[in-house]
């Protein structure tokens, strides 16, 4: 069984108080769950910088080549594992309204699509 460290690096700034920053980290968790539970790889969460899977949420050009375009477009991406200084990473629009169970840009659903499995 392969093991993967994640993080999130950078939190949602403006969710209209809808999203804090243990929602985000227990959602991850539970998305990145659901892909352990039925493939051979287990997640754990480190702090420091050298993640596998490196999460955050960024605005418009981020450095990657993948610009965000604001609300309503592109809400996610995230990189194959690699040699590229993005390898594993996954990035989310911080102009969407993330939300968890309320209206607005679903962020367990999200983070399910966009996990990155080695």
């Amino acid at each position: 069984m392969e093991t993967e460290s994640c993080r999130v690096r950078t939190f949602p700034k403006d969710s209209a108080g809808l999203l804090g920053r243990d929602t985000v980290r227990a959602l991850m968790y539970y998305a990145l769950k659901v892909w352990s539970d039925i493939a051979p790889l287990n997640f754990h969460e480190v702090a420091g910088s050298d993640a596998d899977i490196q999460i955050d949420f960024t605005k418009a050009d981020h450095d990657d080549g993948y610009p965000f375009d604001g609300p309503g477009g592109t809400v996610a991406h995230a990189f194959f594992p690699g040699e590229r200084f993005t390898a594993g990473d996954t990035h989310f629009d911080d102009d969407e309204a993330w939300t968890f169970r309320s209206p607005g840009m679903g962020t367990l659903c999200v983070f399910l699509c966009c996990a990155n499995v080695r």
